[in-house]
């Protein structure tokens, strides 16, 4: 007997077994093929339901803070959208708890959409109070045309909410805009636009830019660029392409002030947001340094060019402002990476509101309190001359500035 034939008949003697194996190889095999089929196809359903929610958008940029809308049409793409996307909720009336959904917010213009926008452009370059919102969330408001429902959706021009002077109640954050509705959308095209996939169907308002700006005083800002056709004549391709060099410091949310800056501005707020040049004694009088009272003329009046040159001789340093709270890493170094900064001309410090200072039975309200490197404090030129120590500051010590404390 060969092995051919001792192979064939312990398959017909053993048959039963073999045909359990076979079939079971043959289930496993069925399983998996299955799960692989629908895998690839839930795979690729996913793919094109992301694909038609971004509609004509290929790229976007959205770096979660305000910027201005110039820099929109800096970019080398062929086509773009300036938006101010937003999240939030809507309600058919105001603080009905139970029938609010949450929602996108849209503040677009008319090059927002596929082809020919709804109703029509002019409606989208206007300031009017009326929203256009897609059909699922239509559906949850339980609204139709013509309904007004409420927005509601935070502001962008609050102190910062860690701040002491931060507003916490919810309804000082929030604005709540009542709009009503236009038209309801089909749930399709740029009415189901989600910046982020997601199975579900987007909810989504849209309202023309202008009327939230004027809202949220908003001035030119905008968060959000949707960009579609990268330019193939621009020097860097598409991947290597850097935002740097169209960026401003407005943008980043900063402003560097010069003492020429600050002397004006001094002007602007001493004149209460006038125009006039000339500061008379009633409005600075005990509201400036005493050095740059004493140059006033002999009738009590002070003129822009000598606070200017006040600011130049006694307050010769720049003064970068954020929109932020802190100053981050990145824009620390390059702040110093761009003035070439040492040591001895650089002093990193934080500036705080303390909501009071106390020493026994007197009392100070909202004090500024400047937290500086103990060494530096000495050559810190904000601090007058007459309250400088050589001596450097300990833990747990303060200095407190001349006139703080004299209640």
């Amino acid at each position: 007997m060969n092995v051919t034939a001792l192979v064939r008949r312990n398959l017909v003697y053993q048959w039963r077994g073999n045909l359990a194996v076979f079939l079971g190889i043959a289930l496993g095999s069925a399983v998996l093929t299955g799960a692989l089929l629908v895998g690839d196809s839930l795979r690729g359903s996913l793919l094109d339901l992301s694909l038609k929610q971004l509609g004509w958008v290929e790229d976007a940029l959205a770096p979660g803070r305000l910027f201005s809308e110039s820099l929109a049409h800096k970019l080398p793409w062929n086509r773009r959208a300036a938006v101010v996307l937003l999240s939030g909720s809507a309600a058919p009336e105001q603080n009905d708890v139970d029938r609010t959904v949450g929602m996108q917010l849209f503040a677009v213009k008319p090059d927002f959409w596929d082809s020919a926008p709804p109703i029509d452009a002019e409606f989208w370059d206007s300031d009017r109070g009326e929203a256009v919102i897609n059909k699922p969330l239509a559906d949850d408001l339980g609204v139709k045309v013509g309904d007004p429902i409420w927005l509601n959706v935070q502001k962008s021009d609050n102190i910062p909410r860690e701040t002491l002077l931060g507003k916490r109640k919810s309804d000082d954050i929030t604005e709540a805009l009542s709009v009503k509705v236009r038209e309801i959308l089909p749930h399709g095209g740029m009415a189901r636009f989600a910046v982020r996939a997601t199975p579900e169907p987007a909810r989504n308002a849209f309202v023309p830019l202008g009327y939230l700006r004027s809202r949220l005083n908003l001035s030119d800002k905008i968060n959000v660029v949707l960009l579609s056709g990268f330019k193939a004549s621009s020097p860097k391709s598409r991947k290597e392409f850097s935002l740097d060099t169209y960026l401003t410091l407005a943008d980043w949310g900063l402003k560097l002030l010069t003492p020429a800056d600050r002397a004006r501005n001094l002007v602007r707020f001493l004149n209460e947001r006038g125009d006039s040049a000339e500061i008379r004694r009633a409005k600075w009088q005990g509201r400036v340094p005493d050095e740059l009272a004493r140059r006033a003329n002999a009738d009590g009046i002070l003129t822009f060019e000598e606070i200017e040159a006040f600011y130049r001789e006694q307050r010769r340093y720049l003064l970068l402002q954020s929109d932020h709270l802190y100053l981050d890493n990145a824009t620390e170094a390059a702040l110093k990476s761009a003035f070439d900064l040492k040591e001895k001309k650089y002093r990193p410090t934080l500036i705080y509101l303390a909501d009071r200072l106390t020493s026994g039975g007197a009392e100070e309200p909202y004090a500024t309190v400047a937290a500086v490197l103990p060494d530096q404090l000495p050559a810190f030129e904000l601090v007058p001359k007459s309250a400088r120590s050589s001596k450097a500051l300990a833990d747990g010590d303060i200095r407190l500035v001349h006139g703080l404390g004299r209640r």
